[in-house]
């Protein structure tokens, strides 16, 4: 008598039962990158869920101007001051499916080995989406036509200025053209000044000291514009930084404060942090170590890879260091979209053997204080 394999109706039951087996949003495959800096800090700090048709944010964009000294008995005049506006973006639609075929039950029979074998292709589906989502943080918008509500990245929030100071006030999309209103807000529009990130430069050497093309005897005076261009944002943007390693833990505000760069950046700090330990140069208290990272007045300083493929002139400026709070920097999903796994269907060009379950993210990075945000880089 033949075996009558494994029917459709049990490969669906199958791969549905892998759904609740295991916590989602655990990503520990081998990855494309090796670290997800934003979406470690989303997951970690927790996401906002949202409804409705786009993400939005009531954002204070200036003071009132109402307040003043008085004397006794004077008159008033009321006026009532509009200081509310809406940030909002179009939700991102993130998705990735992952599939078995029935077949693979006939090659290795063992139930447990079946379910190994479903998870091995779900979690490969989903480090694929961590990939995807990490990459598109740090990136500007595809345009502000896109139709699909393209993912607004940290490029998008904190961008370059005309000059130093809070003049991160228009935005660039990804070929390059400038857009005047950044979440629906203009900031060069008169009222809305506040809506601008701090923006500095320095003069670069960075490439320099990553290759170890370095001499001691000009190596302080030529961090000096790097160092004091770093300074200057961490001051006007009022950063923190974490006083001990629990401070990093999740919900901590603390922990929300980081300094971001690309590898070559890193690298540089690292070098320059080598000679200072040598005795060969002092950097005095700006530079130092903290949990294994190069740290800038305390703040760590983490790696971001996909800087080293997207940076760009026109848009970040080269070797950028984001001064980013992720107290006013949410990661919005839309409520009952948050990495949902629907169940498993049959695909009809498959013949009946292969069943695939789809995963979809409705996201969306929201900016609700751009001043509390800094970019220094080097055109």
């Amino acid at each position: 008598m033949a075996y009558p394999g494994i029917p459709e109706s049990e490969v669906l039951d199958l791969m549905n039962s892998t759904i609740p087996y295991r916590e989602k949003l655990k990503f520990s495959a081998p990855q494309k990158y090796t670290d997800h800096p934003i979406l470690n800090k989303a997951l970690l700090k927790g996401m906002t869920l949202k409804g409705g048709t786009s993400a939005e944010k009531k954002v204070v964009i200036k003071a009132s101007g109402r307040a003043g000294f008085t004397q006794l008995y004077a008159t008033k005049e009321y006026a009532h001051v509009d200081v509310l506006k809406t940030a909002k973006a179009n939700w991102a639609h993130l998705t990735t499916d992952w599939m078995y075929d029935r077949r693979e039950g006939l090659m290795n029979r063992d139930a447990e080995q079946i379910v190994d074998l479903m998870m091995i292709t779900r979690l490969a589906s989903e480090s694929d989406m961590a990939n995807v989502f990490e990459e598109a943080a740090w990136q500007t918008i595809i345009s502000e036509a896109d139709e699909f509500g393209s993912f607004r990245g940290i490029p998008y929030w904190i961008s370059k200025g005309t000059t130093d100071g809070y003049n991160g006030v228009s935005t660039i999309d990804r070929s390059g053209n400038v857009i005047t209103t950044c979440g629906n807000i203009n900031g060069n529009t008169v009222g809305n000044e506040y809506w601008a990130n701090w923006a500095q430069t320095y003069t670069n050497y960075i490439d320099l000291w990553a290759a170890g093309t370095i001499t001691t005897d000009t190596l302080e005076e030529d961090a000096l514009p790097l160092l004091s261009a770093m300074n200057i944002t961490y001051e006007m943007t009022n950063f923190k930084a974490p006083r001990t390693v629990k401070d990093l833990e999740a919900h901590n505000p603390l922990g929300n404060y980081t300094i971001y760069c690309d590898t070559k950046s890193k690298i540089a700090f690292n070098t320059m942090l080598r000679f200072q330990n040598q005795g060969a140069v002092n950097f005095g208290f700006d530079m130092g170590k903290f949990n294994g990272n190069p740290a800038f007045m305390g703040t760590p300083i983490e790696k971001v890879p996909q800087l080293d493929t997207y940076a760009a002139a026109a848009i970040t400026g080269l070797h950028p260091f984001y001064f980013v709070n992720h107290n006013e920097l949410e990661t919005m999903v839309l409520r009952g979209n948050d990495f949902y796994e629907h169940p498993a269907m049959l695909l009809p060009d498959s013949g009946g053997n292969v069943g695939v379950v789809n995963v979809d993210l409705s996201c969306q990075l929201m900016c609700g204080d751009r001043r509390k945000q800094g970019l220094v880089y080097t055109s």
